[in-house]
């Protein structure tokens, strides 16, 4: 009978395990024996003692010398056949419902992490010996309180103690967590509990009346009944081996014997045995297969909707961000919430549905949460997916009657979250959101509301990822060159990679590098491949035309390989369309971005070509669908950079929508903003912006069907000053004298423009040492300052400067100090 009561692992252990066989054995070695005993790996013991794997072999080792046994069948042979055999299944028991308990203590603690309780254990001085008394204080300290222990001597008045409540093993009295100054203390009374497990969450339950452990209970008590059941099956199968182990050595005696009766009379006896032996199982219900009203153990899932996915033979396995996403949700608790950010095609639906297919939870449900509408309608199903008693049904037709629809919408709501509180583990992805104010109601926030569960949701918006109720984001980028190449492989082959040759692997690594690094474009690609059977660069031209029947075809090869139908240009031009709708300038920013070089755009580009305001919002409205893929704040020039492949569809986009080629006009507020900013860089002879122009200038230049002769030149002239600043003299000249020398005709109609033109020139001849030639552009740029524009005192200092220098390297002195003191 005193053996029933007691708790705690250490206590089994200090009362009848400290000697087995006459050998004294530590704690910690009894543990490593109750744990092999029940056949345990060394993998198993650590994870359940939480100690590293060399230490279990450590102990084993100690162990098996101690015992002298020479192997872990010997040694579990020798424990059965010993008196404590009993006592240590008792005491393994303990130690997975002890270890199951404390966990359950520290998950409540991360609960409470913004509370703060106190507790006082209130001891008599007859009890005080009892290990119960200190293990409550610790008990308490895990799940977040500050116990502290006071033992009350025989007959001593407590009077700040109020109430009591006689437990078995000791007095406790638990002062609650609030108390205002000057109020009298308020100590808490606690009614009869089943166990002691149960009893330190009653106590729990008083000092936290605002938190909801009861998921995290309820969770526990699954653990002690399936703890409770496989001890019911370990027993008698335990005993059964024992048995079979004298029957096998019969049978084989008998067989080398000839005994051939006695042999079919063991087998037979074999049969009996273990049927006799598994009989009584049947008779107690199994909570593996328990009816709906209590939770099975483990929770299987119950309510699951269809999670469409490729082929296995053809899903790319991105483990490593499966385990991201599997490390953020580890040893948490309450509702879990990760986002997974990227802009579309970079296979966010597929990874959450991987990750969603991989788990075990009561329900696991996707909603589409691309609009308020179909978010409703997810949730609709939801509902009706949980209504699984007619009285159930009943209550959900009810409320499909009502007429009017904000409360129809709250009502199924707060149906959908009734049914998920009661059950354990629930996991819910909303894909596609787009702005999280739109799920709002419908989004699990409160775990003392929705019970206790993960949350996966996708999303081009990479703002989310700052919203409150967001535990972790990832970012799902492209695919690593290895990657690309396996999906592109399996889907070609059918997941078999070996029928590619070494010299058919290297022509498809060639081609990859053409087309974006995304799941969506490869699959598109080796699907269009597969079925047209065309050449790899009869694809690429047919990729950067975008024509409607290439869309169409790559459309009908989407919907027949899965549910995805949108191609890369679709969703680019869909995220462009809504952007443009938002704000009317949008559209004059799209054009300017698209044109220009994808990396290291100057944000100072954008607040000169518009408001600096507008500006920030058109940064915000890229982001919300995932089209800027890097930002730089740090340098003194902030930068963005958005992907080559959203690049070039933009541009084709806004091509089709301003009709560009007949429209060049509209190009020159790009071509001046460009050129204002330019000079802003060269007049503070800022080396950096000047680096990070130079690309911009060459991308610019490169679209000659879309600039005119006077914009092909302008640009052209600000790069050669540009190199002329950053040392390159070669360029500069090789571009400034094919201004000068093929027309000059647009330099003339602007006068500032002619003379900077030919003062740099000049300037870059005397750099490479061709000073009379140097010295007649610079005059002929200096006379034009003075006479057209004379008040530009800094262009004429600037000239004056470089025609002073040119004339020393000439040797003319004089002339040198004529022009140098001018220009000072």
């Amino acid at each position: 009978m005193q053996e029933e009561i007691l708790i705690s692992p250490q206590e089994i252990y200090s009362a009848y395990l400290t000697v087995i066989n006459d050998i004294k054995f530590s704690k910690r070695e009894i543990d490593i024996i109750s744990c092999i005993l029940s056949g345990k790996s060394a993998k198993g013991i650590a994870h359940l003692l939480s100690i590293a794997p060399k230490t279990v072999e450590a102990h084993t080792y100690n162990v098996m010398k101690k015992l002298d046994c020479p192997s872990r069948e010997i040694l579990i042979s020798l424990i059965e056949r010993s008196d404590k055999l009993l006592l240590l299944k008792k005491y393994y028991l303990r130690l997975l419902s002890y270890s199951a308990f404390e966990q359950t203590l520290k998950d409540i603690s991360k609960l409470n992490n913004d509370e703060e309780a106190r507790c006082l254990i209130v001891i008599e001085k007859e009890e005080k010996k009892l290990f119960l008394l200190p293990q409550v204080k610790v008990h308490l300290e895990l799940a977040g309180v500050k116990a502290s222990l006071k033992v009350r001597e025989n007959g001593e008045s407590s009077p700040y103690l109020i109430s009591k409540q006689r437990f078995p093993y000791c007095t406790l009295y638990a002062l609650s967590k609030k108390r205002k100054e000057g109020e009298k203390s308020n100590y808490i009374s606690f009614s009869k509990t089943e166990d002691y497990y149960f009893y330190v969450f009653s106590v729990l339950k008083k000092l936290f009346p605002q938190k909801n452990f009861d998921p995290l209970i309820e969770e526990f008590k699954k653990k002690l009944q399936l703890i409770t059941y496989f001890s019911k099956v370990a027993s008698p199968l335990r005993q059964l081996t024992a048995q079979k182990r004298l029957i096998i050595f019969h049978l084989t005696k008998c067989l080398r014997q000839g005994k051939w009766f006695l042999f079919i009379l063991l087998v037979v006896y074999g049969g009996v045995l273990t049927y006799e032996a598994l009989r009584p199982l049947s008779k107690d219900k199994d909570p593996l297969q328990s009816n709906s009203q209590q939770p099975t153990i483990p929770p299987e899932t119950i309510v699951r909707s269809d999670l469409d996915l490729p082929n296995e033979r053809v899903l790319l396995k991105r483990s490593e961000l499966m385990n991201q996403i599997e490390n953020k949700f580890k040893n948490q608790t309450g509702i879990q919430t990760i986002a997974l950010v990227g802009m579309g095609g970079a296979g966010k639906t597929t990874l959450a549905r991987h990750y969603a297919h991989r788990q075990k939870a009561s329900v696991i449900w996707e909603m589409n949460a691309e609009t308020h509408k179909s978010l409703q309608e997810s949730f609709d199903l939801l509902a009706q997916a949980l209504a699984k008693t007619e009285e159930d049904q009943k209550n959900l037709r009810e409320l499909q009657r009502i007429k009017n629809s904000i409360e129809r919408e709250e009502r199924v709501v707060q149906f959908v979250k009734e049914r998920l509180k009661n059950l354990s583990n629930w996991f819910l992805l909303y894909d596609n959101v787009e702005r999280f104010a739109d799920l709002q109601k419908y989004f699990p926030q409160d775990v003392a509301t929705w019970g206790q569960g993960k949350v996966i949701l996708t999303t081009r918006n990479s703002h989310i990822q700052n919203n409150k109720n967001i535990n972790f984001s990832l970012s799902v980028t492209e695919l690593d060159p290895t990657q690309k190449i396996d999906l592109f492989i399996y889907i070609m082959n059918n997941g078999n990679p070996s029928i590619f040759t070494d010299r058919q692997r290297e022509e498809a690594k060639i081609f990859l590098k053409t087309i974006p690094s995304f799941p969506l474009d490869i699959s598109i690609a080796a699907y269009y491949l597969k079925s047209s059977n065309v050449s790899y660069n009869h694809y690429v031209e047919q990729m950067h035309k975008h024509e409607q029947d290439f869309e169409n075809v790559q459309e009908n090869l989407l919907k027949e390989a899965g549910d995805y139908t949108k191609t890369r240009y679709n969703i680019i031009a869909l995220s462009l369309q809504k952007i443009i709708e938002t704000h009317k300038d949008f559209r004059d920013f799209l054009l300017l971005i698209s044109l220009l070089d994808s990396q290291n755009i100057p944000k100072d580009v954008l607040n000169i070509h518009k408001d600096e305001i507008i500006a920030d919002n058109f940064i915000h409205h890229l982001k919300k669908f995932s089209l800027i893929t890097q930002e730089s704040s740090l340098s003194l020039t902030p930068t963005f950079s958005i992907h080559r492949s959203t690049q070039a569809i933009a541009l084709l986009y806004l091509s089709k929508l301003s009709n560009l080629n007949k429209n060049k006009e509209l190009l020159l507020p790009i071509v001046t903003t460009l050129g204002a900013y330019g000079e802003k860089a060269r007049s503070a002879e800022d080396f950096s912006k000047m680096k990070v122009l130079v690309s911009h200038y060459e991308t610019l230049l490169k679209h000659t069907q879309l600039l005119s002769g006077i914009m092909q030149d302008l640009i052209s002239g600000d790069l050669g000053e540009i190199y002329f600043h950053l040392g390159d003299y070669i360029k500069a000249k090789k571009i400034l004298k094919e201004i000068f020398f093929k027309s000059n005709k647009n330099y003339i109609n602007n006068q500032i423009k002619w003379a900077q033109g030919l003062v740099y020139f000049g300037a870059v001849q005397r750099e490479l040492g061709e000073y009379e030639l140097g010295r007649k552009f610079l005059e002929q740029g200096l006379e034009i300052y003075k006479k057209q524009i004379p008040k530009n005192y800094e262009n004429i200092a600037w000239s004056l400067s470089h025609l002073g220098n040119t004339y020393r390297n000439l040797g003319k002195v004089e002339k040198a100090k004529a022009n140098l003191e001018e220009s000072l």
